[in-house]
């Protein structure tokens, strides 16, 4: 099994319609600087920038598909099923999975402060039926002030995490088409 990264800092644009991504890595140390992925656009992959370029030159865009970071253990799911509402579709189709298991059980823990968020949010705990899935347990988060996931933690059967997610309060704004482009190389590297 693949040993979870470091926490990654990332700020991210969302459109539903059409569907489109943009990550922006905020750490200096990671691997991309920005992944842009727009539903229709360039046979559906996605443009990865890397942080740095081959032999000094500035980063060059490239094209992968949008599964390429699960193959390669960077990843549990592909660009095109994120988002706060992918997180709590796939929840709930685990739960109602688990139900021809016996059920999950869910259960309120109560409000708790988020680490490394410091926001007040109800706490759902779900365990999941033995050999479900590879998430044996989740936690998940809700902020109390604007109702919506702020957090997600998912949880191996021997206890260790698989991965954690968190998310700071959105901003609902429709973001203009313009938003979901890389920057250019030069752009990039006169930001480092």
């Amino acid at each position: 099994m693949q040993k979870l990264s470091g926490w990654e800092d990332l700020r991210v644009y969302y459109r539903r319609r059409p569907h489109a991504i943009k990550m922006t890595w905020l750490n200096e140390d990671s691997e991309y600087r920005e992944i842009v992925y727009i539903e229709g656009v360039d046979d559906g992959k996605v443009t990865a920038v890397p942080r740095e370029g081959l032999l000094g030159l500035p980063p060059a865009p490239i094209k992968v598909p949008p599964d390429e970071a699960v193959k390669w253990g960077k990843s549990l799911r592909p660009i095109t099923d994120f988002g706060l509402a992918a997180m709590v579709r796939r929840t709930l189709a685990q739960v109602e999975k688990a139900l021809e298991a016996g059920g999950a059980k869910v259960s309120y823990q109560g409000q708790v402060t988020v680490d490394r968020l410091g926001t007040r949010a109800h706490h759902v705990a779900i365990v999941y039926p033995d050999g479900l899935s590879r998430t044996a347990k989740q936690d998940l988060y809700i902020d109390v002030e604007t109702g919506y996931p702020c957090g997600a933690c998912l949880w191996l059967a021997n206890g260790e995490s698989l991965a954690t997610y968190l998310y700071e309060k959105p901003t609902l704004v429709v973001p203009a088409s313009e938003m979901f482009v890389v920057s250019s190389g030069k752009e990039l590297a006169k930001k480092g």
